[in-house]
C-alpha cells in the first residue's frame, strides 16, 4: 500500500501571533477592480452609455464592477463629476439609477457638489436635473 502525503496547509500566523498571510490575491484583486474603474471614468469621458452601463453591471464578477464612488486621484472628481462637466444627462441619469447617494458626493479638490459644477458650466437642463433630484 502506497502512503500519499497531503499537502501542509499554510499557517495563518508566525510565531508572534501575527497575521501572515499571502496578499498576492488581495494585490490582484484590487488591481482588476482599478482597471473596471477607471473603464468606468473612460467611458463616461468618451460619451459612451452602454460601456458605462456595462460597468456598472451587478450580474458581473466584483472584481470586474466599477464603482461609482471611485475618484479619479488626479482630478478628484469620479464619474459623474466627469458627466456633469460634459453635461451628458443621460449618463448622469444611469449613474443615479445606480446609486442615487451619487447626489451626495463632493469633488474631492474642490469640494465641489454636483450642482455647483452645473451652475459654473451654465447648464441649466442639468441643474433642473440635480433640483429635481434633490442634490
Amino acid at each position: 500500500m502506497e502512503l500519499t502525503t497531503i499537502p501542509s496547509t499554510p499557517k495563518l500566523f508566525n510565531p508572534d501571533g501575527e497575521l501572515t498571510l499571502n496578499p498576492e490575491p488581495w494585490q490582484s484583486f484590487w488591481h482588476r477592480k482599478m482597471k473596471a474603474n477607471n473603464k468606468l471614468i473612460a467611458a463616461v469621458k468618451s460619451d459612451k452609455i452602454r460601456e458605462v452601463q456595462q460597468c456598472l453591471n451587478t450580474y458581473c464578477a466584483i472584481d470586474e464592477q466599477a464603482e461609482p464612488w471611485y475618484v479619479d486621484e488626479k482630478s478628484g472628481f469620479a464619474a459623474i463629476h466627469f458627466a456633469v462637466i460634459a453635461k451628458n444627462m443621460n449618463i448622469v441619469n444611469v449613474l443615479l439609477k445606480h446609486d442615487r447617494n451619487l447626489l451626495r458626493l463632493k469633488a474631492q479638490k474642490s469640494q465641489q457638489t454636483l450642482l455647483h459644477i452645473a451652475v459654473e458650466t451654465g447648464n441649466a437642463g442639468m441643474m433642473r436635473v440635480l433640483l429635481n433630484q434633490q442634490a
